[in-house]
């Protein structure tokens, strides 16, 4: 880990807890891809599941918000642009996000 972007002294406090939010959005991205919805109880499961997964990404998408405001507020101006990391990290998230919605409104009955 690059200790530009985040010092020792704060990991425990950003990091830590992000990865955490990233292993739930795993889980339940995963759990919502095993449910075959061939009954209306499966599909409102794989619903629910989805929408834990865009919930987790929000939850980064706001530690990832506090790191910025935290750690780089002052420090960011044309001279000295945010860490490239955690910008694509943003991308990332921006992308991944309306993918999870599609796939949420996607769901529906197979019979």
């Amino acid at each position: 880990m690059n200790e530009n972007i985040v010092p020792k002294r704060y990991r425990p406090i950003f990091t830590f807890p992000t990865l955490d939010i990233a292993r739930q959005l795993i889980d339940h991205i995963i759990v919502a891809f095993n449910v075959y919805p061939n009954k209306p109880e499966y599909v409102d499961t794989r619903k629910a599941m989805i929408k834990a997964a865009i919930d987790d990404l929000d939850m980064i998408d706001d530690q990832l918000l506090y790191l910025i405001e935290t750690l780089f507020k002052g420090r960011i101006d044309a001279d000295h642009a945010l860490p490239s990391q955690i910008e694509e990290c943003g991308e990332l998230i921006d992308r991944a996000r309306p993918l999870l919605v599609a796939w949420r409104k996607s769901t529906k009955l197979i019979q």
